[in-house]
C-alpha cells in the first residue's frame, strides 16, 4: 500500500523523480521486499500451502509493474546521459531489496542500458570533436542550447569551451589572412561568422563569469559597467579589415596596364569586391550596415572598382585593335599585350558570371554594358589576330601592280602611301613567327610565309620592269601616253625601293631600275646622236621638243634628259659658227607656240641670252614715268618724286655709260669697278646723296659687266665697228640713243626701273640726309627683291654698316646669297654681310657674345663639382664698332605664328650610356597612363643617371618631366621618314633639322620599333635636351640701328601688324612699287555670287568641284590652282574626287624636288588641275608657257578657306595673273570653316541676299586675327 502511493511519477518532473526514489529507498530500507518475499516462500515451504506462495507471485509482479517506469526514464532521449546514469544507479541499489530471480532480471536489463549510454557518451563525445574541428559556431550554439535546457553540466561545459576555441580560432585566423591579404577567405568567413556572434551575443555575454572562456572569449565583448558602453574587439578587427581593403583598391588604382601581373591583381580585387557585394545582398542585412554606418566601405568605391577592372578589358581591347589595325604594326608591342590579356579568360569568366546572377541590379547595369562591348582572349586569338594577320598575306600576295588603279595615277604620293603599307604588311607578316602561339594554323600556316610573298612580289616586280622595256622603250618615238607611263611605272620601281629599302626585294627593285634606266638612257643617246648631226633648224627644234617633252612628263629623267639636251646645245655651239646657229635657234623657238620652246629657252643656259633679252625688253616698256605716276605708280611716306627723277637720270646716264664703256675690255672694268666704289665709299667730299648713288651705279655696272656671256655671243656676228662706235660716243644723249638702239644690250644682267627707285627709296636719297632709316618696300614677287637686297646691303656694308638679311626660308636664303657672292667677294665686303633664317639669327646673336651656348653648357655640366669652367672666347665677335642695319625678306612672315611672338630655344644634349638606358627606361613604360616623375625616381635607371650627373638632379628631373608629357604628344605632328631620319613640316616641304624635343626623340623610338628607322639613328637621339634659355624673334630687330625690308604684301598687312611697325619697332617709313609688268590682270569680283561662293560643310567638295568644272567650260581649258588650308583638307578632298581625278596633280610638302618642279611646270598647262596646300600660295612661280592659255583667261586660282591674314591670300592671289598675264580668282568656302571667325548663318544668309560677301568676310577676318 505505502509502494502505491508514489503515482505521481508518472508526470515526469525531476524533482519529484528524485524523491520519488529516496521514498522508495527508505520503504524498501525499511520493509525490505526481498525479506518479505522470503518469509512468504518459508511459509509456503512449511505449510505446504499455494496461498503463500501465490502471495509470492503477486507480490513481484507488483514489484516488476512499479520499476517499469523507472527503468523507462533510463532510455528516454529528453533526460541527459547523467541523470540517466543516476537512475541506473539508484535502480541497482533499490534491486538489492528485491528477490533474487527479480534481481537478476533488472539488473541485465540496466546492464544493457549502461552499454546503451555508454555507446552515447562516446558518440556526443565524437560529434563535439567534429563540431570542435569544423569550428561550425551555428552548430555549437545549437548544441548548447540543447544541453542548457536538458541541464547537463558536463556537455554544457565541453560546448562552452569549444565555442570560446572556436571564436578564438577565427579571430586568429582572420588576423593571419590579413597580415597575409588573404581578403577572400576572410571575407567570406567573416560574413558567415559574423551573423552568428551577433546573434549569439548574448549567449556568449553569459559566459563571462566561466573561467575558461574569460581568458579570451570575454575580452572579445567585454562590458565596462563605469561607461555604460560596448566596446567590442570586432570594431578593431574590422577597422583593420577594412583599412587594409580600402589601402589595396587604392593601389589597384595604380596598376599600369603593362605589368606582367595585372589580370592576376585583377583577379584578386575582383574577389574582393564580389565578396564585398555578397555581404552587401546576403539575408542577414546586419553586417553591410555596420560597415557603412561605421565608414569602412561604401557602394561607391566597389564601383569604382569594378569600373577600374572593365576599364582594364576595354584597354586591353582597344589597344589590341588599334596594334592590328594601325599601318606600322609592332609585333613586339602586340605579343606583349597578348601575353598579358592571355592571362585573362579565368577574370572574363567570373566576370560574365557575376553579371548573369547580378542581370537585374541596375546598380551595375552600365557596367554591364560596358563590359559586353569586350571580348575574351580566346576570343580574339581565333579572330582578330589571326585574321589581321590573314590580311595583310593577302595584302601581300594578291596584289596585281600593274592592275592596281592607285599605282597607275599621277600623283606619287599614291604609290608612296600603297608601298609603304604594303611594306607595313610584308614587314608586320616577317614578324609573325614571335606571335606564332596566337594565330591558328588552320586560319594562316606560317611556314614558309616570307619566301611566299618574296616569290609573288619578285614576280610583280619583274612585270613592271618588262613593261617598260618592251611596251614603252620598244617604240620609235615616245608619245604623251607612252611618256606618262614610264613615268609612272618607273616611279613605281622607285616608290617600292623607297619603301623596301632595308629588305632584299628593295635591293631586288634598285636592280631592276638601273636595268630599266640603262635602256632609257640608251634610247636617249640614240635621240641625241641623231639631233646633233641634224642640218636643218626646223627639225632640229622638233627634236629637242621632243626631249624636252620627255624631260617634262617624265620627272625622274628630268636632269638627265636635260643634260642631253644642254649636251646638243653645247655641240652646235662648239660648231663653226655654232653661236649664230644657237641664235637663229633661238629665235625659232621664241617664234614657236609650241609649249616646249619656252620651257628650252628658259631652262637652258645656251637660250638663257633670249631668255634674258626678252625679260629686258618686256620690262623696259615700264618707264620711270610710269613709276612716278601719281594715279597708278608708287606710293610712300615723304615721297619726293621730282628728287627721285633726278637721281634716276643721273644714275642712268652714269650707268649706261660705265656699261658701255665697260663692254669693250669688261674685266678691266669690272676691276676698275671695284676700285672706284670704293675710293667712292671714302670721299668725303661727296654728299651723301651722291655716295649712295654712285655706290649703286658701280655695283650694277659690276653685276652687269661680269654677265656678258650672252652679250658677245649675240654681238659674234653682229657689225664689227659697234664696239668703236659705243667707245666714241661721249655726249649723254649720244650714249642714250645708242644704248635704245643696240639690241644686242638686251642680252646683259640689267636693273630695271622698279629695282633702281626701290633701292635709292630704302638708302634715303630722296631725303634730306639721304641715309637710311627705318623703312620698308612693297615690290612684288618675281620683280627682283633678291637684287635690291644684295646691292643695298652691298652699299651699306661698304659704308661701315653690318648687314643681317633675314629670311623665313633656309633654301632661299642661301640661293640670293650664293647668286651674289660674287659682288660680295670683289668688293670686299662678305664679311659684313650674312644671309639667315631668323633662327639663324638667333643662333649668332647668342654666340657672337658667349661663345657656343650649347657647348658651354655641356661643358659646365661635364666638368668636375670642384673644376671652374671656362667659357673661352667668343665664337663669333664681327667688328662691333660697326652700326648694325637688318634686311628683312617677306615682313608678313615674320608675323607669322612661327616666328612673331615665338622664341628661339637652344638645347644642350647631354649624352652617356646612363642617359640612354633612362630614356630607355621611360619609353618601356609609356602605357602607364598614370606615370610619375615619383615613380621613375625609385628606379636603378634614374639613380644611375643622378650618380652619373650628381649636381644636377634638378636638370633630370625637369627633362623627365618634359618626358612625361611629350608621350602623350608625341604623336601630334605629322612626320615623314627618308634616309634614316625623321623630317617635319616646314613652310613647303619636310626639314630633317627640326626637333621638337623629346616628342622627336619619341617619334624616333616608335620608329624604330616598326622597323623604320636605324638602331643607331635611334642612338643618336638618346640624349638629355637641356633648354639654353629663350631667344624672342620679337626682339631681333631691335637689336639693330636701321631696319629695312622689301616685300611682296606690304599693303595687306592687318592695322595690328601695321601699328607693331610704326609704334613697336619706329617703322615710319612705306613704300608701294607699282608692277613693271603693268596694271595687274586678275579677275575677282569680290561681290559676285560666282566668284565668292558659301556652302554647307557637306556640299563643300560638291561646289569645290562643280567650281573646277566651270572654269574649265572653254575652247581651251583653262588650267586650275585649288589651294587648301591643310595638307589633311586636300588629301581628303582628293579621295572624294569622282571627275577629273586622273588628271588631277598634287603639290604638298611630301612631293620631292624634282617631281615638285615638272608639277609646277604642269601646273599652267591647258586642262590641268592642280591641288595644292596652301604653303605653296607664297614663292611658287607659276609660268604660262602656252599662249592659248593666256588667251583663254589665263591660269584660275580656287581658295578653298579663308585666309587669317589678308597678305597669305593676297599671295595666293598672286600664283594667277603673273608679270602681265591674264588670270582669275575665286573662294569656295564652306559654313563650317567660316564658323572661327564669328560668320553666323544668318550672316551668311545676309551676304547671299545683299551680293556683299568680301568686304563682310574681310571685316570679321581683321577682327579676330
Amino acid at each position: 500500500k505505502q509502494i502505491e502511493e508514489p503515482e505521481i511519477l508518472s508526470d515526469i518532473n525531476f524533482k519529484q523523480i528524485e524523491s520519488s526514489f529516496v521514498l522508495m529507498k527508505e520503504l524498501f530500507i525499511s520493509n525490505p521486499p526481498k525479506e518479505l518475499l522470503d518469509k512468504l516462500l518459508k511459509a509456503s515451504r512449511i505449510n505446504k500451502a499455494s496461498f503463500y506462495e501465490q502471495q509470492c507471485q503477486e507480490i513481484e509482479s507488483f514489484l516488476h509493474v512499479k520499476m517499469q517506469p523507472f527503468l523507462s526514464y533510463c532510455t528516454d532521449k529528453t533526460i541527459s546521459i547523467e541523470i540517466k546514469e543516476e537512475f541506473i544507479n539508484i535502480l541497482k541499489t533499490l534491486c538489492e531489496y528485491l528477490s533474487s530471480t527479480l534481481e537478476k532480471e533488472i539488473l541485465i536489463i540496466l546492464n544493457d542500458y549502461e552499454k546503451i549510454l555508454k555507446e552515447e557518451k562516446i558518440s556526443i563525445q565524437r560529434d563535439l570533436e567534429e563540431s570542435k574541428k569544423t569550428e561550425d559556431l551555428k552548430e555549437l550554439l545549437k548544441k548548447l542550447n540543447y544541453n542548457k535546457r536538458i541541464g547537463y553540466s558536463y556537455e554544457k561545459l565541453e560546448i562552452q569551451k569549444a565555442i570560446v576555441g572556436c571564436i578564438k580560432n577565427t579571430r586568429d585566423r582572420f588576423d593571419e589572412d590579413l597580415r597575409n591579404k588573404k581578403y577572400v577567405p576572410l571575407l567570406k568567413n567573416l560574413a558567415r561568422v559574423w551573423s552568428d556572434w551577433q546573434t549569439y551575443f548574448s549567449e556568449c555575454k553569459s559566459f563571462k563569469m566561466n573561467r575558461c572562456y574569460s581568458d579570451y572569449g570575454y575580452k572579445m565583448f567585454r562590458y565596462d559597467v563605469s561607461c555604460n558602453s560596448t566596446f567590442s574587439e570586432n570594431d578593431k578587427l574590422l577597422k583593420s579589415i577594412f583599412a587594409s581593403i580600402n589601402i589595396e583598391f587604392q593601389e589597384f588604382e595604380n596598376i599600369q596596364l603593362d605589368d606582367s601581373r595585372i589580370f592576376q591583381l585583377t583577379i584578386i580585387h575582383f574577389d574582393i569586391c564580389e565578396q564585398l557585394i555578397a555581404i552587401q545582398t546576403m539575408n542577414d542585412y546586419r553586417l553591410w550596415p555596420y560597415l557603412v554606418s561605421h565608414d569602412l566601405i561604401n557602394a561607391t568605391l566597389i564601383r569604382k572598382v569594378l569600373s577600374r577592372i572593365i576599364n582594364i578589358f576595354t584597354n586591353f581591347n582597344s589597344r589590341l585593335e588599334n596594334l592590328v589595325s594601325e599601318n606600322h604594326l609592332n609585333a613586339n608591342e602586340l605579343k606583349k599585350t597578348l601575353d598579358h590579356y592571355s592571362q585573362s579568360d579565368v577574370l572574363y569568366v567570373k566576370i560574365d558570371d557575376f553579371f548573369k546572377r547580378s542581370k537585374n541590379s541596375r546598380d551595375y547595369h552600365q557596367y554591364l554594358i560596358e563590359f559586353k562591348k569586350c571580348h575574351p582572349f580566346s576570343l580574339l586569338k581565333t579572330t582578330l589576330v589571326a585574321d589581321t594577320f590573314l590580311q595583310l598575306f593577302h595584302n601581300v600576295t594578291k596584289t596585281a601592280f600593274l592592275h592596281t588603279p592607285s599605282l597607275n595615277t599621277p600623283n606619287a604620293q599614291d604609290r608612296d602611301v600603297f608601298y609603304t603599307d604594303l611594306y607595313c604588311s610584308y614587314y608586320n607578316l616577317a614578324r609573325s613567327g614571335i606571335l606564332q602561339p596566337y594565330i591558328c594554323i588552320e586560319v594562316l600556316n606560317l611556314e614558309n610565309l616570307e619566301e611566299r610573298c618574296d616569290k609573288h612580289i619578285i614576280s610583280e616586280l619583274d612585270k613592271i620592269s618588262m613593261f617598260l622595256k618592251k611596251e614603252v622603250l620598244s617604240t620609235s618615238k615616245l608619245s604623251i601616253e607612252n611618256q606618262n607611263d614610264f613615268s609612272i611605272w618607273y616611279d613605281n620601281l622607285r616608290s617600292f625601293s623607297d619603301a623596301f629599302k632595308t629588305t632584299k626585294l628593295g635591293q631586288y627593285s634598285q636592280t631592276l631600275q638601273r636595268g630599266v634606266k640603262k635602256k632609257f638612257s640608251d634610247y636617249i643617246e640614240e635621240i641625241v646622236s641623231q639631233t646633233v648631226h641634224e642640218g636643218d633648224n626646223k627639225i632640229f627644234v622638233q627634236s629637242l621638243f621632243n626631249l624636252k617633252s620627255i624631260s617634262v612628263n617624265i620627272a625622274m629623267m628630268k636632269i638627265e634628259v636635260d643634260k642631253s639636251i644642254d649636251t646638243i646645245l653645247k655641240a652646235i655651239k662648239e660648231e663653226n659658227k655654232g653661236n649664230q646657229r644657237i641664235v637663229n635657234i633661238g629665235l625659232l623657238l621664241n617664234a614657236s607656240q609650241d609649249p616646249m620652246a619656252l620651257m628650252i629657252v628658259a631652262d637652258h643656259k645656251a637660250f638663257e641670252g633670249s631668255q634674258l633679252q626678252l625679260f629686258n625688253k618686256k620690262v623696259a616698256q615700264f618707264s620711270i614715268k610710269d613709276v612716278l605716276n601719281t594715279r597708278d605708280g608708287m606710293s610712300g611716306d615723304k615721297l619726293q618724286r621730282h628728287i627721285i627723277a633726278d637721281q634716276y637720270s643721273l644714275f642712268e646716264k652714269e650707268y649706261r655709260a660705265l656699261v658701255m664703256d665697260g663692254l669693250i675690255k669688261y674685266e678691266e672694268a669690272c676691276y676698275e669697278c671695284v676700285s672706284a666704289a670704293k675710293r667712292i665709299a671714302k670721299d668725303k667730299d661727296l654728299s651723301q646723296l651722291d655716295r649712295n648713288r654712285q655706290l649703286i651705279v658701280q655695283l650694277f655696272v659690276y653685276w652687269t659687266l661680269s654677265n656678258t656671256e650672252h652679250y658677245t655671243d649675240a654681238c659674234e656676228e653682229g657689225d664689227e665697228n659697234d664696239d668703236d662706235n659705243k667707245a666714241a660716243s661721249d655726249d649723254d644723249d649720244s650714249v642714250n640713243n645708242d644704248w635704245e638702239e643696240d639690241e644686242h644690250l638686251l642680252y646683259l644682267k640689267q636693273p630695271h626701273v622698279g629695282q633702281i627707285i626701290a633701292i635709292f627709296r630704302l638708302l634715303g636719297l630722296d631725303l634730306q640726309s639721304s641715309t637710311p632709316s627705318n623703312h620698308f618696300v612693297q615690290i612684288l614677287t618675281g620683280e627682283g627683291k633678291s637684287v635690291i637686297m644684295a646691292i643695298v646691303a652691298s652699299v651699306l656694308a661698304l659704308q661701315g654698316y653690318s648687314v643681317d638679311c633675314a629670311c623665313y626660308s633656309e633654301y632661299l636664303s642661301k640661293r640670293d646669297y650664293d647668286s651674289f657672292s660674287t659682288i660680295f667677294n670683289a668688293f670686299g665686303v662678305k664679311d659684313h654681310i650674312y644671309y639667315n633664317t631668323f633662327t639663324q639669327l638667333c643662333e649668332r646673336q647668342l654666340n657672337a657674345f658667349a661663345g657656343d651656348i650649347r657647348e658651354a653648357v655641356e661643358a659646365i655640366i661635364n666638368s668636375p663639382p670642384d673644376q671652374l669652367w671656362n667659357k673661352g672666347a667668343a665664337s663669333h665677335s664681327r667688328n662691333r664698332s660697326r652700326k648694325k642695319v637688318i634686311l628683312i625678306d617677306e615682313v608678313d612672315v615674320f608675323f607669322n605664328k612661327e616666328f612673331y611672338g615665338n622664341s628661339y630655344r637652344p638645347l644642350a644634349k647631354l649624352e652617356s650610356d646612363e642617359v640612354a638606358t633612362l630614356i630607355d627606361f621611360i619609353w618601356s613604360n609609356r602605357i602607364n597612363q598614370t606615370l610619375r616623375l615619383s615613380q621613375i625616381k625609385k628606379s636603378q635607371e634614374y639613380i644611375n643617371c643622378v650618380a652619373r650627373y650628381p649636381n644636377w638632379e634638378f636638370l633630370i628631373d625637369e627633362s623627365i618631366k618634359s618626358m612625361i608629357g611629350a608621350l602623350k604628344t608625341y604623336e601630334t605632328y605629322e612626320v615623314k621618314i627618308i634616309g634614316d631620319r625623321i623630317g617635319y613640316k616646314d613652310q613647303d616641304k619636310y626639314s630633317f633639322d627640326i626637333s621638337y624635343g623629346y616628342q622627336t626623340t619619341f617619334a624616333y623610338y616608335k620608329a624604330n620599333a616598326e622597323g623604320r628607322i636605324s638602331d643607331n639613328s635611334l642612338q643618336s637621339k638618346k640624349h638629355l635636351l637641356i633648354d639654353c634659355g629663350a631667344f624672342s624673334f620679337a626682339y631681333i630687330p631691335k637689336l639693330y640701328h636701321v631696319l629695312l625690308g622689301v616685300t611682296g604684301t606690304l599693303a595687306t598687312l592687318s592695322q595690328v601688324q601695321k601699328d607693331i611697325l610704326e609704334k613697336e619697332y619706329k617703322v615710319k617709313m612705306n613704300t608701294i612699287m607699282p608692277s613693271v609688268y603693268g596694271k595687274n590682270k586678275l579677275a575677282f569680283a569680290q561681290d559676285n555670287k560666282l566668284d565668292v561662293q558659301i556652302d554647307g560643310d557637306n556640299a563643300h567638295f560638291a561646289a569645290i568641284t562643280n567650281e573646277i568644272n566651270t572654269r574649265q567650260k572653254a575652247t581651251i581649258p583653262r588650267p586650275i590652282l585649288v589651294f587648301f588650308e591643310t595638307t589633311a583638307s586636300l588629301e581628303k578632298f582628293y579621295k572624294s574626287m569622282t571627275r577629273f581625278k586622273n588628271k588631277t596633280l598634287i603639290v604638298t610638302e611630301e612631293v620631292t624636288a624634282v617631281n615638285k618642279e615638272n608639277i609646277i611646270r604642269q601646273a599652267t598647262s591647258p586642262g590641268s588641275i592642280t591641288l595644292l596646300s596652301k604653303e605653296f600660295g607664297r614663292g611658287t612661280d607659276f609660268i604660262i608657257y602656252d599662249d592659248r592659255v593666256n588667251d583663254a583667261g589665263g591660269v584660275h586660282v580656287i581658295q578653298t578657306f579663308l585666309s587669317e591674314e589678308l597678305s597669305e591670300e593676297t599671295q595666293i592671289k598672286g600664283r594667277a595673273a603673273r608679270q602681265g598675264c591674264n588670270g582669275s580668282y575665286s573662294m569656295v568656302l564652306s559654313e563650317l570653316h567660316l564658323e572661327k571667325f564669328h560668320i553666323t548663318l544668318k550672316d551668311i544668309d545676309r551676304m547671299k541676299s545683299t551680293n556683299c560677301f568680301y568686304d563682310v568676310l574681310n571685316k570679321q577676318r581683321c577682327i579676330f586675327f
